[in-house]
């Protein structure tokens, strides 16, 4: 017993990266023609104009358009999700992604297995059942997770909530996939939540987001016009420096 907790110490120690703290920022604000380009440069998420964007305030507004645009989907669907657990939105949703998927669409699930570890089995057999693509992100069976070098991979998680339609419209926010996100945000044990769906430029990032997670599960890389089509300008929402980029 003396060995083993010795080797959880150093598993912990090593799972513990040390991360320099920030001694000195850049004299810039809000409003210099620099301060956005430095915003990319740090985050790696260049800010993109030229996009419509819908703000959806809670489940009474974020589950209905995310359902009708699922319905109209006509050739892929992707979808990333951390925590997906039991409830009526939660089987309403993976019936509409298999009624695509019967319907000829190509329809990509990704859900953390972690943060879905509630979830029944029979919603992925749904989905599974209707030939859509369904995986866990980092799933390791309990044997391995004993594993030092298994047990530092498995905290690293999947928090992205992705849906893209025909890699034209997206959608994006805080929700989760249960009864406890439906509703107006003020019922006791519900979430309050503000989520946006996306279109023009801005959702091949929201896509590249999704095909990145599906490639570290899968090892299956998605591309072509259905994943990522020529995005036209949608919609005035931009900062004033965009207008003066080269």
């Amino acid at each position: 017993m003396k060995g083993a907790s010795w080797w959880l110490a150093i598993v912990l120690f090593l799972g513990c990266a040390k991360i320099l703290p920030v001694y000195q920022i850049p004299d810039i604000i809000v409003g210099q023609p620099s301060f956005f380009p430095t915003i990319e440069a740090y985050t790696d998420a260049p800010i993109v104009g030229g996009n419509r964007i819908e703000i959806l305030l809670n489940g009474d507004a974020t589950f209905p358009a995310m359902l009708r645009d699922i319905k109209t989907a006509k050739s892929t669907i992707t979808f990333a999700q951390y925590l997906y657990e039991d409830g009526s939105i939660s089987y309403e949703l993976a019936e509409a992604f298999s009624d695509r998927c019967r319907a000829g669409v190509q329809v990509h699930i990704l859900i953390d297995s972690q943060g879905s570890g509630k979830i029944p089995d029979k919603i992925p057999a749904i989905m599974r059942d209707a030939k859509c693509h369904v995986e866990f992100f980092r799933r390791i069976e309990a044997p391995q997770v004993l594993l030092p070098w298994k047990l530092l991979r498995y905290n690293y998680r999947n928090h992205r909530r992705v849906l893209v339609i025909d890699g034209r419209t997206g959608f994006t926010g805080g929700y989760g996939i249960s009864d406890a996100w439906t509703g107006d945000g003020r019922t006791e044990n519900h979430w309050r939540e503000t989520n946006a769906r996306v279109e023009g430029p801005i959702v091949k990032h929201l896509q590249a987001a999704f095909t990145e997670s599906w490639l570290e599960a899968t090892g299956t890389l998605l591309g072509g016009d259905g994943y990522f089509p020529l995005l036209e300008p949608r919609g005035k929402c931009q900062h004033k420096w965009l207008k003066a980029r080269p």
